[in-house]
Formats: structure tokens, C-alpha cells, sequence
């Protein structure tokens, strides 16, 4: 792998980690397109992941430590602030259940739709539409004091599905928090915090194969695709944030359904043609 091919996945990964686009989905079709691209393997997709966990780490800073010292036992009495954040955190850890029994139990079926670009693409298509009809729902009032078990499973359900490629991690649990009529801005929150063990958990079972691959790479494009992702993925984070209060999840989902077709142009028709 190149340095110029590690720099490009990893603005890839960075940007459709966290836009609702499936970063899976774009590192499938990029690197099918990529001329004569090796494929790094697994070492390089952890620290590509490594890279965007850094990034929501950063950007959720505060989040991430208020939850903390919440669960840090006071002799004073719990305010309703510390009480809320440790509420948050049990959520977070129930909605991730759902996503850890999925991803091992069918890690290897999802895995298999790699590099199949007609699965891709129809899962592109119910990105776009998850996305669409969640612009269309106007009333989320419930903010996290109402967020229960009940929204948390089905939320950790969906993100553990999103292994499959084509299928927007962020998008289809934002999308499916603001169907749950949470507030908007807690339903993104919410789909990002629980990212952070996800990603964690993931890199975790990873890790054991890291000893073989590591002296087969290079270490300047783990480096610079590490970097590439983290940076990418706070811009994107921001992005996101500011267009899901805003109504603007359909500008996603037209691309997600722009993708899909040229997708499968390119796959099927192009080379019939030829």
C-alpha cells in the first residue's frame, strides 16, 4: 500500500464513519476501483478505526467525562445532573449488548457481502431511505430523562447490524432514535457515545492478529491513514451534528441512492457494454 492510497482511505473512512453514508460501503467500492490496490488487510482497518475512535473521543470530550466522575462514588448527595449522566452511561452499555451479540454471532455472513456490489448497493438504498424518513418526522421531543431500556436495545440492535456494508452505522441509529421520538440532538449523541465501546470491542478482537501484520507494513501509512481518519472524522462529526438538527438527512440520502445506482452501472452495465 501506498502512502497516497493509506491518505485516501483514511479521509474516506474518517468522513463516512460518522456521515450517514456507510463507511464500509465506500472502502468496498473505492478499493475495487483503485488500480492494482493490495488490500492491507485487517491491521490497517483497526487503525483506520482507531482513528475515528480518537476523533469522537475528542469531540465528545466532555460527554465522555462528565459520565465518568458521575460513576465516581461522592459522599454528597447525587444532583440531578449526576444522575442523568449515570443514566446515560447504563444505557450505553445496555444499547451495546444487542450491538455484541449480532456482530460475533454473524460477523462472518456480513463479512462475506464484502466486494458484492449488488448487496452494497441495495444496502446504500435503505441508508438513503432510512435517512429520508427521518427528516420526515417533525415531533422528537423526548429527551434522555424519557429515553428508556426499550430505545436503548433497539438502538444497539441496529448499530450491531450496520456491520453490513452498505448500511450507515451513524445514520440508521440516529435515524432510528429520532423514529423513537427522541430529540434530535440526543438521538446523534446517543449514536456516538455508543460508538466508543463498539469500536473498542471490535479492535479488541482484532488485536490478536496484530503481531503477524505488523512487521508486513509499512508504518508510515498506518500512520498517516491513522491521522487522515481522526481528523477527517472530527470535521465530520461537526458536520453531522449541525445537519441533523437542521432537518438536512436528506441530503445523504439522495447520495447514498446516487452511489448505489453508479455503483451498479459501473458493476453490471459498463461491462456488458464493453
Amino acid at each position: 500500500m501506498t502512502v497516497i492510497e493509506a491518505i485516501l482511505l483514511g479521509i474516506i473512512q474518517g468522513l463516512t464513519e460518522f456521515l450517514p453514508v456507510s463507511s464500509s460501503g465506500h472502502l468496498v467500492i473505492v478499493q475495487t476501483y483503485l488500480p492494482n490496490f493490495t488490500p492491507p488487510g485487517v491491521t490497517f482497518d483497526v487503525w483506520l478505526h482507531l482513528g475515528t475512535l480518537v476523533a469522537v473521543i475528542i469531540y465528545f470530550r466532555q460527554d465522555i467525562k462528565d459520565i465518568l466522575f458521575s460513576l465516581y462514588p461522592q459522599k454528597d448527595e447525587v444532583s440531578a445532573l449526576k444522575a442523568e449522566q449515570r443514566k446515560l452511561a447504563g444505557l450505553i452499555i445496555l444499547g451495546c449488548i444487542p450491538t455484541a451479540v449480532i456482530g460475533l454471532t454473524f460477523k462472518d455472513q456480513f463479512e462475506a457481502l464484502f466486494g458484492l456490489a449488488l448487496p452494497v448497493s441495495i444496502m446504500l438504498g435503505i441508508t438513503g431511505l432510512l435517512l429520508w424518513l427521518a427528516d420526515r418526522v417533525t415531533s422528537a421531543p423526548r429527551k434522555l430523562k424519557q429515553m428508556g431500556i426499550l430505545d436503548a436495545i433497539i438502538i444497539g440492535a441496529v448499530q450491531g447490524m450496520a456491520i453490513i456494508p452498505g448500511i450507515s452505522r451513524s445514520g440508521s441509529t440516529i435515524a432510528v432514535g429520532i423514529y423513537r421520538r427522541l430529540d434530535r440532538t440526543l438521538a446523534a449523541r446517543y449514536s456516538f457515545l455508543i460508538s466508543i465501546p463498539a469500536v473498542m470491542g471490535a479492535a479488541l478482537l482484532e488485536a490478536k492478529e496484530w503481531g503477524s501484520l505488523m512487521g508486513s507494513l509499512n508504518l508510515l501509512p498506518l500512520a498517516m491513514g491513522f491521522i487522515c481518519a481522526a481528523v477527517s472524522g472530527y470535521l465530520a462529526i461537526g458536520m453531522l451534528m449541525r445537519l441533523v438538527i437542521k432537518h438536512k438527512l436528506s441530503y445523504f440520502a439522495y447520495y447514498c441512492w446516487t452511489v448505489a445506482l453508479l455503483n451498479l452501472m459501473a458493476y453490471y452495465i459498463i461491462p456488458m457494454q464493453g
